[in-house]
């Protein structure tokens, strides 16, 4: 009887967390909308978490800095895929490391878990991620872009060590 309460109540809050997705994503532009509705990186490993605050490309005194946020994550079911994850405009980082829910000896992060976009203001959106160990990455943003290619076998091989 809990369990199925419990189930109901999941399966309600995720029915509206679909709904203010797509109402959501059509705001990052169709192409990079598709990410948070059709990708899912559960499982992946993140493989590089880097802050910037200079500008990207052309870099003189008379282009203004902009604080951004990269990410690199192996994921993948059939095929061993890199997904980069960019974020510009970012008003707000915040990680909380911990490692009390899956712990793991050699990673504060572990395997992604979920990850879920949000609107922070009218122009701005928040993508928060979960993962294995606890840990969590919070990025206050204003636009997004991601690529995904296949991993060639050196990244394969680099990144698959621990």
């Amino acid at each position: 009887m809990a369990f199925e309460k419990a189930r109901k109540k999941w399966d309600t809050n995720r029915a509206n967390y679909q709904r203010s997705l797509r109402r959501l994503t059509p705001r990052l532009g169709k192409l990079q909308g598709n990410f948070f509705t059709n990708h899912s990186l559960h499982d992946g490993r993140l493989l590089l978490f880097a802050v910037s605050d200079w500008p990207a490309g052309k870099s003189d005194w008379r282009t203004p800095p902009e604080t951004r946020v990269e990410l690199a994550v192996l994921a993948g079911t059939k095929k061993a895929l890199i997904y980069k994850l960019t974020y510009k405009g970012v008003q707000e980082i915040s990680v909380q490391t911990k490692n009390d829910l899956f712990p793991l000896e050699c990673s504060r992060f572990g395997d992604w878990g979920y990850d879920e976009l949000l609107p922070a203001g009218k122009l701005n959106f928040r993508h928060n991620i979960l993962f294995q160990t606890g840990t969590e990455i919070s990025i206050a943003f204003q636009r997004f872009r991601y690529t995904r290619t296949e991993a060639s076998k050196p990244e394969l091989k680099r990144y698959t060590k621990c």
